[in-house]
């Protein structure tokens, strides 16, 4: 119940109350602290057990973040195992940045259907 207060004031309260700021994008840990996120143009939002969105093409050298809207845990992991998330707990997020051109299937290691694509062009 806590998580959700936190998050509720940080999005209802952002000029009185100084939210923890996230952790520096590595690439390789989840980060941040529990907030609701608003999807931006390379941010993966990971609500109702699937990613949103299910595709996503965006140019090398971009930085694309995960973030788990979810009241379960979730992970953000390649199906060829060049990266992996790990436990993603509700509110937290996960940035990796994409230098290299090709196409990246993904999926949840806890939660089989949900599944998605990454074109790095």
């Amino acid at each position: 119940m806590r998580l959700r207060t936190m998050a509720t004031a940080c999005l209802v309260l952002p000029f009185l109350m100084s939210c923890p700021a996230s952790q520096p994008a590595t690439g390789t840990t989840p980060t941040g602290t529990p907030s609701a996120a608003v999807a931006t143009p390379n941010t993966i939002l990971i609500s109702n057990f699937q990613f949103s969105p299910p595709s996503l093409n965006i140019t090398a050298g971009t930085t694309v973040t995960w973030v788990n809207n979810d009241a379960a845990r979730h992970t953000a992991t390649a199906d060829d195992q060049t990266f992996d998330s790990g436990d993603l707990q509700p509110g937290r997020s996960y940035p990796r940045l994409f230098g290299t051109a090709g196409t990246f299937f993904y999926h949840c290691n806890f939660h089989h259907n949900e599944k998605a694509t990454i074109t790095v062009k």
